[in-house]
């Protein structure tokens, strides 16, 4: 899974919300449902963002492997077969 660290960036940086909102021409609601873990971004949003923090993409992106499935999504029950 990919996970967005947006958070983590600007506390970093030092920058709220409504900074960034205004370094990137991007509204303040939209920043916020980013900051707060929405899983849908543009690329054009990205980039914005990374030029307001002067960051790289890998420093708000990170990837983690998902965890494997467990049996019992497959229909497999410990115990029973």
């Amino acid at each position: 899974m990919i996970v967005f660290q947006l958070r983590q960036m600007m506390a970093e940086k030092k920058v709220n919300i409504r900074e960034l909102s205004k370094r990137t021409d991007i509204s303040e609601v939209s920043i916020s449902r980013l900051y707060h873990g929405a899983d849908m971004v543009r690329f054009d949003t990205l980039n914005k963002i990374c030029e307001a923090l002067r960051c790289d993409l890998n420093d708000i992106l990170k990837y983690k492997p998902d965890p494997p499935p467990k049996p019992e999504m497959y229909g497999v029950v410990e115990g029973k077969n």
